[in-house]
């Protein structure tokens, strides 16, 4: 019994800390601000050393971590699926980690859909389409987003889109992207707009990459008040005026790279031409002309089959590269014409990479050497022309959508960039076509004295709770005390009346001076006097008398005093015998009649519901009438069941486009109807599988 009252107080020790502990955060609720997502301290790439954020996307129970790039030209977001590795468990750590659709319970089938990124840039390809919770470490959980599985090599790691375009499934409803999910559902940032780099693993002891949604991270750039206005389609699109590239010191053998000036021009204000920030690609997406340039004052070699600049079979040229300590500068504007313009360098360090199986076209095993590679490719026409993460590396973009423009800095480096940051919130506008936070424009955050109202209010609670339960405890033990005496009393009585109703020595009748009540003989006292033993089954019925008394089958016979103190206390009779009736049992009584079902311990109590729990307090997956679940069901509230033919439906148009100087963005078809979930199929092309083995 004393469990429950230490129980009690534990649980109200427990509540009173979760209130004080939440008290600080009353005050941040109120208003919306800048967050800054968390970093993997991983590095990945096939085609490079990047930096990826993590995001936690929910895979059953427990909740996985799954490690993604950032897209700045995209809204979905996109992970890895078991049909992109082997059964190896390096593949899934090479890939930022598997997510298994069938294993989440919050999972959402949509169909298999054409990507929704620039083909222009070669992001072709299906995935398979759905529903499902993003969760930001324990700051942030997003219901019902958009994701993509992707089961195949054509992309090392998923995305995560930071574009605000709404995307549809060939349903009148209009989905939200992540970033508007954070501001118009959730509340939790001040507006559509985020800060980001891509990070440099050849900074200091690698610099991870940092991304701040709804602000920025001021620790991150250096500062400046140029700004750039976004392209109708929401794109960061600058006029990239002018690129050159200094050595420091040049060798004097320039022979093999023909520099005619020291620094030198590689891009011309000839060449100048719209290019968009696109972290999605790690490439630079160049004229020709202009690789032309890059070709011959690097030494680099053209591979047809990789559509890339590698150093052929000389990778000397790479050394000499490294010890001419090259510095690249990009000049942005935002047209050709603008007289203000940005200054973004970059070291040789940021183009020094490798690729590594299973790049694609790379014909190798796992177990062959790296190649080294210039990342540059060739654009076909304008629509290709490209920013990648290479210039992430060393500018950081901001981005706010609600003053249509963005902003490039040159990027800073520090070894503690993690915990040194300074969030600066990105405010919403007065008259933004964006739908805001609820609280920016309902609430205003809570005053001093309403947070101290709110404290008071709680700590009257939390001593009500506590004189409660001071109270029941001591009731409890008072109750405990007086049954424990009443024990104890009852126990003496039962003792003394049990002395005095005892059968005494009996004595010779000669010298007693009491009359007996029956002819006895003379003896020592000490006789075993015996009735005659019965004729039948039934009892015989003794004469009646005030000096016996049946009891169990046996007489009793009492002295005149004795009678007279059983008669005194036949009061108690019912305390001594609960469950023998104080009077002789007639003949044809039944014994039965007289066990009291008043006395008798309460069974214990039946529920008068079925729980559709197990033992573990989890929801079972039958309901409490031994049905299934309903296949229709989802745990995410606000996402409608689909129909099972949405996959046959087909995406509809113009929900995500680019402006005709950028090309056009594409349809996303569905490609076949999802008719088994537990087999992961990756639509109508099944790409190759790749043994993570070494040869």
């Amino acid at each position: 019994m004393r469990k429950r009252p230490q129980r009690l107080a534990t649980s109200i020790a427990a509540a009173a800390w979760l209130w004080l502990s939440t008290l600080p955060l009353l005050s941040q609720c109120a208003d919306p601000a800048a967050f800054p997502v968390p970093v993997s301290s991983k590095w990945y790439g096939y085609d490079g050393m990047w930096s990826a954020p993590s995001i936690q996307i929910r895979v059953g129970q427990p909740q996985k971590w799954i490690d993604v790039l950032v897209s700045t030209a995209s809204q979905e977001t996109w992970v890895i699926g078991p049909g992109g590795c082997d059964s190896s468990a390096l593949c899934a750590q090479l890939r930022g980690g598997l997510f298994y659709p069938n294993s989440s319970s919050t999972w959402q089938p949509a169909g298999y859909f054409e990507l929704g990124l620039d083909p222009n840039l070669g992001f072709g390809g299906n995935a398979e389409y759905g529903f499902d919770s993003l969760y930001f470490k324990d700051w942030a959980s997003l219901p019902g987003q958009i994701i993509g599985v992707l089961n195949t090599t054509d992309y090392w790691l998923g995305f995560m889109g930071l574009g605000v375009k709404p995307s549809n499934f060939s349903t009148n409803i209009d989905h939200l992207s992540t970033l508007s999910t954070f501001v118009e559902n959730q509340s939790l940032i001040p507006s559509h707009s985020f800060g980001f780099t891509s990070g440099a693993h050849y900074r200091l002891k690698s610099v991870p990459c940092s991304l701040t949604l709804g602000g920025y991270d001021s620790n991150r750039f250096e500062p400046h008040d140029v700004s750039f206005q976004l392209d109708p389609s929401q794109l960061p699109v600058a006029s990239v005026n002018q690129i050159t590239v200094s050595a420091s010191p040049l060798s004097s053998s320039t022979s093999q790279t023909n520099w005619s000036t020291n620094p030198l021009t590689l891009l011309t204000a000839a060449d100048a031409a719209l290019m968009t920030i696109d972290s999605s690609t790690p490439f630079l997406w160049l004229p020709e002309s202009v690789c032309k340039r890059f070709e011959t004052a690097l030494g680099l070699k053209y591979n047809a089959t990789l559509n890339l600049y590698t150093f052929g079979s000389n990778d000397s040229i790479r050394e000499t590269l490294i010890n001419w300590n090259l510095t690249f500068t990009v000049t942005l504007s935002d047209l050709p014409s603008s007289t203000t313009a940005v200054n973004i360098t970059l070291p040789y360090a940021a183009f020094d990479y490798t690729l590594t199986y299973p790049f694609p076209a790379l014909n190798g095993t796992f177990s062959d050497p790296p190649k080294n590679y210039f990342p540059l490719r060739k654009a076909a026409n304008s629509t290709q022309y490209t920013l990648g993460r290479v210039f992430l590396q060393e500018s950081y973009l901001i981005v706010d959508y609600e003053r249509n423009n963005f902003s490039v800095h040159q990027a800073k480096f520090s070894s503690d960039a993690l915990t040194n940051i300074n969030l600066v919130d990105i405010s919403r506008p007065e008259h933004s076509v964006f739908t805001g936070p609820a609280t920016s424009a309902s609430k205003k955050p809570l005053s001093t004295g309403v947070l101290i109202g709110i404290a008071a209010g709680g700590a009257v609670i939390l001593v009500s709770l506590v004189m409660a339960a001071w109270f029941c405890i001591r009731r409890r033990r008072r109750f405990q005390e007086n049954d424990a005496d009443t024990k104890k009393r009852s126990s003496t009585k039962a003792g003394r009346l049990s002395k005095l109703f005892s059968k005494p020595a009996r004595k010779s009748e000669l010298d007693s001076g009491v009359p007996a009540s029956f002819p006895t003989e003379i003896g020592d006292g000490n006789e075993i006097i015996e009735l005659p033993a019965a004729t039948n089954s039934i009892p015989a019925e003794l004469a009646g008398s005030d000096s016996y008394e049946t009891s169990k089958g046996a007489y009793r016979d009492y002295t005149p005093y004795q009678e007279s103190q059983r008669r005194k206390y036949s009061d108690n009779q019912n305390l001594l015998q609960p469950d023998i009736p104080s009077y002789p049992l007639e003949k044809d009584d039944d014994v039965s009649e007289y066990n009291s079902t008043a006395r008798s311990p309460p069974l214990s109590p039946v529920p008068a519901y079925v729980s559709n729990r197990d033992s573990k307090g989890l929801t079972s997956p039958t309901n409490s009438q031994g049905f299934a679940t309903a296949p229709g069901y989802s745990a995410v509230s606000n996402i409608a069941p689909l129909s099972p033919s949405v996959s046959q439906i087909h995406r509809q148009d113009g929900q995500v486009f680019r402006s005709n100087s950028r090309g056009s963005r594409f349809t996303e078809d569905t490609i076949g109807e999802m008719d088994d979930r537990s087999q992961h199929r990756r639509g109508p092309t099944v790409p190759q599988r790749y043994s993570w083995e070494a040869e």
